[in-house]
């Protein structure tokens, strides 16, 4: 299915389908999670000719909110803990943001996880039930993939 917006002027324009998925792992952990109507919009705006937004991932941010992740949301619930992304990849469509919390970092219980661009937009966000403490080395991987629809709704 394609979507055509009008912009006055007699102007449509249809921007493709796009199928996105944001999944992740922690240790043995799968989990789901949402990508943001923020994300969706700029993503939609290319095809819209908007000004471009940075959507390069740049941060892992863990909290311990516990409100269901969906896809109006701007922020963690209750952001406890932000980390630089330790590696990131791209390929087919497909981004992995890694990050990888040392043993000689802090306690921490995790109930949600979200990643953010440099400017601090949420471009995905998840609830999970990890417990870190200093004595353990967790890794945090999200894969972020994005492919153009089937065109089947």
């Amino acid at each position: 299915m394609q979507t055509t917006d009008s912009h006055g002027c007699g102007e449509g324009i249809t921007t493709p389908n796009i199928d996105v998925l944001a999944t992740g792992r922690i240790g043995d952990e799968d989990f789901n999670g949402v990508i943001t109507d923020t994300a969706m919009n700029a993503v939609t705006g290319l095809f819209m000719g908007l000004p471009p937004v940075d959507c390069k991932p740049a941060y892992i941010a863990v909290g311990d909110g516990t409100a269901a992740a969906a896809t109006t949301d701007t922020a963690l619930e209750h952001e406890t803990a932000r980390y630089p992304v330790t590696q990131l990849t791209q390929a087919n469509g497909i981004t992995t943001a890694l990050l990888n919390l040392p043993i000689t970092s802090q306690d921490l219980e995790i109930a949600e996880v979200g990643v953010l661009t440099k400017d601090s937009v949420l471009l995905c966000r998840a609830n999970v039930e990890i417990v870190k403490n200093q004595n353990n080395v967790i890794n945090i991987m999200w894969v972020l993939s994005m492919e153009r629809g089937t065109g089947n709704a």
